[in-house]
């Protein structure tokens, strides 16, 4: 199976994505938040809400599911992580980083959803008692 290009620079725009990821949430880099007019929680929400949402695009639509739980793992190696590099790891940071992943995942699943509802739905009109 060949890939499209798209695809596949999506894919490639991920990795780079996920290569700055770890940088920025492992590096010392603990006030750049706030130099680019941001909290450090906003931060976290906009960071793991643009990865997921990466992630979303470049994988196969069926792995919703898989991509909000690889992002949550993700942030909470980070937040362990960090504790070995100097930097505090924090709950609230991990909430946040969670958050944001499951901003960008859950309309996509609610979506599917409705529509695994709405196809059974019409499945099964034959078995409706009409009066």
């Amino acid at each position: 199976m060949t890939l499209s290009m798209p695809v596949l620079a999506l894919r490639g725009l991920v990795l780079i994505v996920s290569i700055w990821l770890f940088v920025f949430l492992l590096g010392p880099y603990q006030t750049l938040p706030f130099e680019l007019g941001m909290s450090d929680k906003e931060a976290h929400v906009l960071t793991f809400y643009c990865f997921a949402s990466l992630l979303l695009l470049s994988t196969n639509t069926t792995r919703r599911g898989s991509v909000l739980l690889f992002c949550i793992t993700i942030s909470a190696v980070a937040e362990v992580l960090q504790t070995s590099t100097g930097r505090d790891g924090n709950v609230a940071d991990f909430l946040a980083s969670s958050l944001g992943s499951t901003m960008a995942v859950l309309p996509t699943l609610i979506g599917f959803m409705r529509q695994k509802f709405k196809r059974n739905v019409a499945d099964n009109k034959h078995l409706q008692i009409r009066l």
